[in-house]
């Protein structure tokens, strides 16, 4: 028994130093651990503060520049349709040809520049999400009529054949923004008219029922210069245009398709663009559209 003793005893304490030895390894590991966690805990917290801070300074920048257009917008329409209605009241009087001209070229480079601040402003709006959807009772056929009224003269200025035609199936009154909707067709048309130098360039409305939801469906062709396939999606995107080079002959910011998609987007719609080079270009529009049932 004492021999057993003398062996077992030392053993015994050996098992228990090591015990004690990994009890004191595995503590300093754990507080090490802990350690860790903690700085790792105030770094990702700094910047997590730093990302926010960011965050709230680039918004608030964007905010700044979008009230920073619309103000400028405002400020510019107001004296642009001062030109516009003088240009009209000078029309009316007793010109001769030549002062026709001039005033006919100077109304029609206040028309091109105040679409232009529409889609500053319309694009300022849509980023600021300051734009809002106004559903009311609308007469398609007699909005569809005053759009193809507008763009007439400045077809026939480039002998161009502008024609709209509403479906014989599509109701007399629908709910929506006929506002916008409105806006929507100006944008798409002034470009087909923009980049179209001979042929035509017609507008055609249809009312789908056929799939869940009724939907207006607007297609707007031409015959002008087309656009490349690679080209298809970026058109939608703030200052991108279709002619890219610094020798473009067409004007414009490259704001208006992006302003255009704001809205449809906004209106819970979809807008998409069928195109090739050289061979036109059909961009079209659907809209959810509810059916009066008054109408």
């Amino acid at each position: 028994l004492g021999a057993v003793d003398f062996v077992v005893k030392p053993i015994s304490r050996m098992i228990l130093l090591a015990r004690v030895a990994t009890h004191l390894a595995l503590g300093a590991a754990t507080r090490e651990l802990k350690i860790q966690n903690v700085l790792l805990e105030q770094r990702v917290a700094e910047r997590t503060q730093k990302l926010a801070r960011a965050l709230f300074a680039a918004e608030a920048a964007n905010r700044a520049k979008s009230e920073f257009l619309r103000n400028m917008s405002h400020e510019l329409r107001t004296p642009m349709n001062g030109i516009l209605g003088m240009s009209d009241l000078l029309l009316s009087t007793g010109l001769d040809a030549e002062q026709r001209e001039f005033v006919g070229i100077l109304k029609n480079s206040a028309e091109a520049l105040s679409l232009v601040l529409t889609d500053i402003l319309t694009f300022a709006k849509a980023e600021a999400e300051g734009l809002v959807v106004e559903q009311g009772i609308f007469d398609v056929r007699e909005l569809i009529d005053k759009v193809h009224d507008m763009f007439l003269a400045r077809a026939a200025e480039k002998k161009l054949v502008c024609d709209c035609r509403v479906a014989p199936s599509t109701p007399a009154m629908l709910m929506g923004d006929a506002p916008h909707v409105r806006q929507i067709l100006l944008k798409l048309l002034d470009n087909a008219l923009k980049f179209t130098d001979q042929g035509r360039v017609s507008l055609d409305v249809m009312y789908d029922c056929s799939g869940p939801g009724e939907k207006l469906r607007f297609e707007i062709r031409d015959t002008g210069i087309g656009i490349a396939a690679n080209r298809h999606d970026a058109i939608f995107e703030p200052f991108t245009q279709v002619d890219g080079s610094l020798t473009r002959k067409h004007g414009g910011l490259g704001l208006g398709l992006a302003a255009t998609r704001h809205l449809v987007e906004l209106m819970n719609g979809t807008i998409g663009v069928e195109s090739e080079v050289g061979s036109g270009s059909l961009f079209w529009v659907e809209l959810p559209c509810g059916r009066d049932d008054r109408g």
